[in-house]
Parts: C-alpha cells; sequence; structure tokens
C-alpha cells in the first residue's frame, strides 16, 4: 500500500462524515491505518461499496480474517495480537454455505413474533423512561435515552437478568472503540459473561432467544455449535443495541440541531418520522465502516489490485453520501426525501444484510415519536462541544446534553 488516507486521522474524529466526503472525491479506494495498527483500504464510492459488500472475493470467514489480521499486524511491527470475540464465528463473518446454515438458524429462532411482541414492550419502555426524566435540568441523551433503551430491548430479547445488564455497555464500548490497551480485557469479559449466560440457559431455558438457539425444536436437524453460539452473542448485543443506540443518538442530534424547523416538523407531522430515519440511515448512518473482510483472490476495485491476505473496509458514510447516486445535495439531511428511492447502505446489502434492521427501525421510529410528542420545547445544548465517539466501525455521539422544557 503507498496510498496515505484521513480516515482516523485526527481529524477524522473530529468530522468523519467532512473526511469521508473528501476522501471519496480522491479516490475509490484508499489506504488507512487503524488505531489498533492495523493496514486496511478502505472503498469510498456507492457503486463500488455495494458491489464490495457482496463479493465472494472479500471473504467474510473468521478464521481467515483472524490469520489475515494477525499476520498484518505483525508484518506492521505490532507483535502477536489477538483479535477480538468479535471476530468469531457468527453470521457475520461466514462465507456460505456456512452463512446459509447460520442465518437459517438465527432467523429460526429471530422470528417476526418474537420481534412483534417487543413493540409493545418497547413502547411502555420509551413511555416510563419520558415519565421520569427531568423537565428543567440537563438531560444526557445518550447515556439516558439511546443506550438503555435498546440495551433493554435486546437483554430482553437475549434473556440477559434485568440485574446484569449495567455493565455490559461499557465491555462493547472498549471493544467498539478498538484501543489494544483495553479492548482484550473487555473482550475476554465478555466471554465469560456469555459463557455463564450460556450455561443458565442450558440449565433453565426460557422464552428468549439465547434458550431457542440452544434448545432447537425436534423438528429443526440442525443448532449452532458452542463456539458459533458465542460468537453469535457477541454479534447480537454488538449490532442489537449498538447500533440503534446511535441510530436514535444521531437522529435526536440531526433534529434538535434545527428545532425551528426539523424538530418542530416531526413533532406536527409524525407520519413523516419514518422518512426522517431512513434519511438519517442514510446521511449519518450508524455504522461508518462495514466490517472487515480480507482479500480471497486479488480483486481490482477503483483502479487498485487488492491482494490476497489484505484487509478491506467499506465506509458506508462516504458511499451513502455520494452524489454519483443521491444526488448534487447529497450531503445535506432532506426530511423530504423519498425513501422508496433511497437504495442506502445504512444496514448493509446482500448476503450480509443485517437481520435486525426491522427491530432496529421500530426501535428508532417509537423513540422519536414519543420525545417529539412529549417534549416540543427540547433545546440541546452545547452544540459547539458535542464529540462523536472514537470507533473506527460504529458512529455515534458521546454526549447530548439537553433540556427537555425551556418554556414558551
Amino acid at each position: 500500500m503507498t496510498l496515505t488516507a484521513g480516515f482516523f486521522g485526527s481529524d477524522y474524529w473530529t468530522d468523519p462524515l467532512m473526511v469521508g466526503d473528501r476522501e471519496r472525491e480522491r479516490a475509490a479506494v484508499v489506504a488507512a491505518t487503524l488505531p489498533d495498527g492495523l493496514p486496511v483500504w478502505v472503498i469510498t464510492r456507492f457503486d463500488d461499496a455495494r458491489a464490495a459488500l457482496d463479493d465472494p472475493r472479500l471473504s467474510k470467514d473468521s478464521a481467515a480474517l483472524v490469520k489475515a489480521i494477525q499476520h498484518q499486524l505483525e508484518a506492521a511491527g505490532y507483535g502477536d495480537r489477538n483479535p477480538s470475540g468479535m471476530f468469531g464465528p457468527h453470521v457475520l463473518f461466514s462465507d456460505p454455505p456456512r452463512h446459509t446454515r447460520l442465518r437459517k438458524l438465527l432467523m429460526y429462532a429471530f422470528t417476526t413474533k418474537r420481534v412483534k411482541a417487543l413493540e409493545p414492550v418497547f413502547r411502555n419502555m420509551t413511555a416510563d423512561l419520558v415519565a421520569n426524566l427531568p423537565l428543567h435540568e440537563e438531560v444526557d441523551l445518550i447515556s439516558q435515552v439511546a443506550v438503555p433503551l435498546p440495551l433493554a430491548v435486546i437483554c430482553e430479547l437475549l434473556g440477559v437478568p434485568a440485574d446484569a445488564r449495567e455493565p455490559l455497555r461499557p465491555l462493547v464500548d472498549a471493544i467498539n472503540l478498538n484501543d489494544p490497551a483495553t479492548a482484550p480485557a473487555a473482550s475476554d469479559q465478555l466471554v465469560g459473561f456469555f459463557t455463564d449466560l450460556i450455561e443458565h440457559k442450558r440449565r433453565k431455558p426460557g422464552d428468549d432467544l439465547v434458550s431457542a438457539l440452544i434448545h432447537v425444536d425436534d423438528g429443526q436437524p440442525d443448532k449452532l455449535a458452542d463456539d458459533e453460539l458465542l460468537g453469535t452473542l457477541f454479534l447480537l448485543l454488538n449490532a442489537g443495541h449498538d447500533t440503534t443506540a446511535n441510530l436514535i443518538g444521531n437522529t435526536l442530534r440531526a433534529l434538535l440541531q434545527d428545532r425551528r424547523y426539523r424538530w418542530r416538523l416531526v413533532h406536527e407531522h409524525p407520519e413523516l418520522i419514518p422518512n426522517v430515519v431512513d434519511e438519517v440511515l442514510r446521511y449519518d448512518s450508524p455504522v461508518r465502516m462495514a466490517t472487515h473482510r480480507v482479500v480471497a483472490e486479488p480483486v481490482e476495485y477503483g483502479g487498485i489490485t487488492l491482494l490476497p491476505g489484505e484487509i478491506v473496509l467499506i465506509s458506508l458514510h462516504s458511499a451513502n453520501r455520494d452524489p454519483r447516486q443521491f444526488g448534487e445535495h447529497a450531503a445535506q439531511l432532506d426530511l423530504h426525501r423519498d425513501r422508496h428511492d433511497l437504495r442506502h447502505l445504512g444496514f448493509g446489502y446482500g448476503l450480509h444484510r443485517c437481520l435486525g434492521a426491522t427491530l432496529g427501525r421500530m426501535e428508532a421510529e417509537v423513540t422519536i415519536e414519543t420525545f417529539a410528542r412529549a417534549f416540543p420545547r427540547a433545546v440541546l445544548l452545547d452544540q459547539a462541544e458535542l464529540r462523536r465517539r472514537r470507533s473506527p466501525i460504529m458512529n455515534g455521539w458521546d454526549r447530548l446534553p439537553t433540556l427537555l422544557d425551556v418554556g414558551h
């Protein structure tokens, strides 16, 4: 790799959208280095990104990825370092035919009925949370709203006891920040947590997803192996709450940033909220980079030949704001943009498109609807001081300090 890029540099964490827009116009494929020292290629443009998301030459096989990542880190002078448990053998890090088998098993347990049953539960959770928020003192919409709501839902889905949920968020944060000083220990702790949960559900199954994945019906001829189950729980916790927390936070921030028009608009026209959520998924995607792929055979993107063993990321941010796909105003948030014409990559594309897209959309729409109705005079504070989390993959805000009612 001889190119350099602004991805993951100091200016990236200040304004990742601007950096992504700049890098996309500079080149279709750019070289970058992750915070842990791993060299990667980043695909920046919409057509290339969509093709790459479903390209079998860019493998998602967990064993191949772990081997390639370790080799690349050693070659870069970082010694023997083990990737986190997120690279386990689950549906996100598998190729067909294993991917086909795992996705089928996950869909068997992740039924439409089970997801639909969560909507009234989530509405009640949101209503209770709203009723207990202080009106005239600062509220952080991230730590007090965007994080606890989807975390409670995914824990409810997985069957995690209420008194065991609090430590999970900082562990997921540590893994997503990709800091070699803290990520390995956090990964080990999550392995221990999920190992204990699995053993508990083996002995005492309940009406939850973990129990359903362990105790398949007699008519189902297959089930997850132990390492596949552990990897799946890593994936579901991370993708099931962190991405949705980011979607809720990013949408609240985008609306409250322009409270006189955007926030007022969703308060007066809640029927627009599904469009609004989809536009935020495009404009400020909760996942900034599609997760790691390893080149399985030589392949060319953007005039660059990617070689076997190299690691590839796909910038959903820059692809979703590509004017070649979304027109000259692609870098602007348009709440009236037709969601059916978007074809954005906010939930991925192809084989690895997000299984929880319907659940995530529901949570975001219910939260925005409830808050816009309850707090039409909310004001976002300290906008110039807001900072995004320094995660290479996830895209969210550290804090969103807000006054929920500032009077007439």
